[in-house]
């Protein structure tokens, strides 16, 4: 979509909290898997959990931030780019 082309990550994660509170349903940990043939994300690891962290009022230890490669293979492994797969657990309030 156009409109979210250069948005903040941050601006999109505010809504999706203002989305999940709305529904009463609170982030309790998170696991993600950057991937990327380059940078190398092993200077970046820590900061990036502690952001996570700080932008979802988590504690540090209920973020997990692992880093892999595609050996080559796809716009990651042809350094076109990177992603990321997260999986949040989440409970909901009643």
């Amino acid at each position: 979509m156009r409109r979210m082309r250069g948005i903040s990550s941050a601006v999109l994660l505010d809504q999706v909290l203002t989305l999940l509170s709305a529904k009463k349903i609170t982030i309790t940990h998170i696991d993600a898997t950057i991937i990327a043939q380059k940078p190398k994300i092993a200077p970046y690891r820590e900061q990036i959990r502690l952001n996570i962290s700080r932008l979802l009022t988590l504690p540090k230890e209920s973020v997990n931030i692992k880093a892999t490669t595609e050996e080559t293979l796809g716009f990651t492994g042809r350094m076109e780019g990177l992603k990321a797969i997260c999986i949040a657990t989440c409970i909901a309030q009643s």
